[in-house]
């Protein structure tokens, strides 16, 4: 099959194409969706962020407004889809507000829990043991961090390409439910 090769070499487009065919699956790609009330959009780094400039604010920060196109309104809730939690909330710290205006949750992974077990998350809130860039007890690797109005879930499985049987007992599958409630305002 042609696309085998594609597949092999990275090539994202086979995945978007698949995942853009499916019924109810959405595919966010550094853009944004209204559903109801409901409003998400989705930010990524590229690639190259991540080999040459990881961690650097300044280029994540110039990235994030290149790409940006959330228009988020005050009046619907606003959900940011965010691969990298890191360098979101240090900017967010840094302005004491998520640098993206109403944005009402923001949801990340790519910290793999800072290859924490599970069982200690309430023993080290939030740090883990190392991070994907192998720096040692990242800050951000999983949990909830509140900033504002602005919550942080950063979820925390491990990758389960994991092939490792001792690994994948320790950790096991992951999924992190988000329950949203309607308040009505008086």
């Amino acid at each position: 099959d042609k696309n085998k090769d594609k597949y092999k070499q990275g090539d994202s487009t086979i995945l978007k194409d698949i995942l853009t065919s499916l019924d109810n699956v959405y595919l966010l790609d550094n853009n944004t969706t209204y559903e109801d009330d409901i409003s998400f959009a989705s930010f990524n780094p590229n690639l190259d962020y991540y080999i040459k400039y990881y961690g650097e604010k300044s280029e994540f920060l110039r990235q994030f407004n290149e790409y940006k196109t959330s228009k988020f309104d005050k009046n619907t809730f606003n959900i940011l889809l965010c691969h990298d939690p890191e360098s979101i909330i240090k900017l967010s710290e840094l302005e004491n507000t998520c640098i993206e205006p109403n944005t009402d949750i923001v949801v990340s992974g790519h910290m793999h829990n800072g290859f924490l077990p599970p069982m200690l998350n309430f023993i080290v809130k939030n740090r883990g043991i190392i991070s994907p860039t192998k720096s040692y007890f990242p800050k951000y690797a999983h949990g909830e961090v509140d900033i504002d109005t602005t919550k942080f879930i950063i979820n925390g499985a491990i990758n389960s390409r994991v092939e490792n049987p001792i690994i994948n007992y320790l950790y096991g599958p992951n999924a992190t439910m988000i329950e949203l409630k309607k308040v009505i305002k008086r």
